[in-house]
Parts: structure tokens; C-alpha cells; sequence
């Protein structure tokens, strides 16, 4: 019987760019968050093509941890005061310990899931990126370059209110937002970003 195919590696046995990305991140939460991680023995899943990103996220970090590390670094908004509670226990990934995704390595969601709902994103078997990792990955990109999501906003697909609504983030009017859509709704602006778990 031949052996299934490889999914994962421990950043110890990959190869160098791996390597560079998680002490990119150990830093990156050290900085930002005076959080001390070591990302050495984290599972990452294989790359994909097209897929440049690899993000860490650290054992217990929180929505409004990194939403009020955001709300220190440039103007926010977000549409309901506690995003933890709003999302708690309904989203793909929890972070009960560190992981790691890939992404896309683009400054926009995704041009291919443009046009495309929550539900219709689950119903394709499509795993997007949820709302911690949404908010995760702006900070991160703005200590590297400028901001995310200038023109469309990132549907946190892997995620979900109480109330069945996905979140989404974005700039909007010179601020970072967080804000909300209905499971069903779709357009050439609301884009989630897919990953690889």
C-alpha cells in the first residue's frame, strides 16, 4: 500500500524560508505583543503553489488583543465591542496551541473567491482564513509594508457570529474595520482569503 502523501513538517526539519518566517513571527509577537513563543516545534502544512504567506498564530492569543494592538498603531472600528465573545468557539481553527497556514501572498483577498458567499465557500469545501487571522495579518503586514484589504474587504469566512454572520475586515474612510456580513452574501468586494491547514 503506498504511503499517504505528506501534510505536515515540524519547522525544525523544513527548509530555511520556513525557518526565516517562524523567527520572523517570534519576533513579530514579541514586538508587538511582549509575547515570548517559540514556533520551533510547530506542525506546518505542506505549501502549496501560490500560496507565499506562512503565518504563526500564538496558544491563546485573542481578537481583541490584536484588535487593540491595531487600535494603537493606526484609527479602527469594529462593530460590536467584545470580538472574542462575538466569535467564541465558532471558528475553523482555534488557537489552543500554535499553528501555522499558509496564505496567499497578496496585499488583497482573493481575486478567485471573489463573488462567492460563506455558505456557497463551505459548500465548495473552500477553508478560509477566520476572523483572528484576519486581524492577525494586518498588523504583520504593516510593520512590513503599508496595510491590507485597501480595496476590498477580507470575508473572515472561517468564522462565525452567534447569529450565523461572518466577519470581515478592511479599510474603510482612512480606518481599519471590523465589521460583519449575512452568511449568504457575496460580491466583487467581499473576499475571503483561502488557506492551507
Amino acid at each position: 500500500m503506498p504511503a499517504e502523501p505528506q501534510k505536515f513538517r515540524a519547522v525544525l526539519d523544513a527548509d530555511s524560508a520556513i525557518g526565516k518566517f517562524a523567527e520572523e513571527w517570534e519576533k513579530h509577537y514579541y514586538d508587538k505583543y511582549q509575547l515570548k513563543v517559540d514556533f520551533s516545534a510547530v506542525r506546518v502544512p505542506i505549501q502549496r503553489q501560490g500560496f507565499g504567506w506562512l503565518m504563526f498564530i500564538a496558544q491563546g492569543l485573542t481578537c481583541n488583543q490584536v484588535y487593540a494592538k491595531c487600535e494603537s498603531l493606526f484609527p479602527c472600528w469594529r462593530w460590536v465591542q467584545d470580538l472574542d465573545a462575538a466569535v467564541q468557539g465558532r471558528n475553523d481553527r482555534e488557537p489552543t496551541d500554535h499553528y501555522a497556514i499558509w496564505l496567499r501572498d497578496r496585499e488583497e483577498p482573493d481575486e478567485e473567491l471573489k463573488n462567492l458567499s460563506a455558505i456557497q465557500l463551505a459548500a465548495y469545501g473552500v477553508p478560509g482564513n477566520t476572523l483572528l487571522e484576519g486581524l492577525v495579518l494586518e498588523p504583520w503586514y504593516f510593520r512590513r509594508t503599508s496595510h491590507l484589504n485597501n480595496v476590498n474587504w477580507n470575508l473572515c469566512s472561517g468564522s462565525r457570529s452567534s447569529d450565523g454572520g461572518v466577519p470581515s475586515v478592511g479599510w474603510k474612510v482612512g480606518r481599519f474595520g471590523v465589521d460583519y456580513a449575512d452568511s449568504y452574501d457575496a460580491g466583487g468586494g467581499l473576499r475571503s482569503r483561502s488557506v492551507v491547514s
